[in-house]
């Protein structure tokens, strides 16, 4: 890997996963050609004998060692404050690269448009399914249909397919309200324009959503591209369990919540009142 003029930095927050991660490392080494690029791996909490068996094994990249479990967003910044390419592609550690050329065109299309903040690929299941990975944004009736019984009924399910768009014909690219931050690709001067970092007050869950949003208020698309993709070996540990019940039993459920919470209260009560405030203020 070139040092030298980086095209494109690869962040990968990781935690706990040193099998998934060598899968996705390994692929990286494999596929990415034709390009100056840097691997970042951020760590959080990996036994610190295996880190340096990682660090022995892939002298090329670069791995931040984070002593403690900080989250995703702190991971993710973590990685993204060492980046020098021009590009960043922000991926978790269960994404594997089938095909080189495809982060060529993410990139290829930023450059192209100059109004785009995000341009996310298609991500394919092991079993070759393709993931729902593009959302509207959220809403207190999209959460509750998501966590509890009212998903089960005609209107929950209704909630649910207009979330994940189920109610217009897709074909092609499209803009979305979010996309799922398990891939995407940004450049990094538009990047810095929103702040270059992710919102820490998420420690998981929502920070996806609310750059998204950031990016869009700022005058971006968020682009979905479905002529690149990539396999995502996803498990939702949060979604597993017994709906409302899980906010007593499923930590990952707890943390969803709160993430939420933090999400309303910022894009519904702080974002709205300091808008408020500045058209008063102007007007005084």
């Amino acid at each position: 890997m070139n040092q030298n003029n980086i095209k494109l930095s690869i962040i990968i927050p990781h935690y706990r996963t040193p099998e998934v991660l060598t899968l996705c490392l390994d692929a990286i080494l494999k596929d990415v050609k034709n390009i100056s690029y840097e691997i970042i791996v951020s760590d959080g909490e990996t036994d610190s004998g295996i880190l340096d068996e990682f660090k022995n094994k892939y002298p090329g990249i670069i791995f931040i060692e984070n002593k403690k479990n900080v989250g995703f967003a702190r991971l993710a910044n973590a990685g993204i404050g060492r980046a020098k390419g021009e590009y960043i592609f922000e991926i978790n550690a269960d994404i594997i690269f089938t095909n080189g050329k495809d982060i060529l065109d993410l990139i290829e299309y930023l450059e192209k448009n100059d109004n785009v903040g995000i341009v996310a690929p298609r991500l394919f299941n092991p079993d070759g399914s393709v993931q729902q990975t593009y959302f509207r944004n959220y809403t207190l009736p999209t959460i509750l249909a998501r966590r509890t019984f009212l998903g089960k009924t005609r209107l929950g399910k209704k909630i649910l397919d207009k979330f994940m768009y189920k109610d217009v014909n897709m074909s092609g690219s499209f803009e979305p309200d979010w996309v799922l931050g398990a891939a995407m690709m940004m450049a990094s001067k538009r990047f810095a324009k929103i702040g270059g970092k992710f919102d820490e007050r998420f420690f998981m869950y929502f920070e996806d959503a609310d750059l998204c949003r950031r990016f869009k208020i700022a005058g971006f698309k968020i682009i979905y591209f479905p002529f690149t993709s990539f396999v995502h070996k996803h498990a939702r540990a949060s979604d597993r369990g017994k709906g409302i019940f899980d906010i007593f039993t499923n930590n990952l459920t707890r943390i969803h919540i709160a993430s939420y919470l933090n999400y309303l209260i910022k894009w519904h009560i702080e974002i709205p009142l300091k808008m408020i405030y500045s058209n008063f203020k102007n007007k005084m």
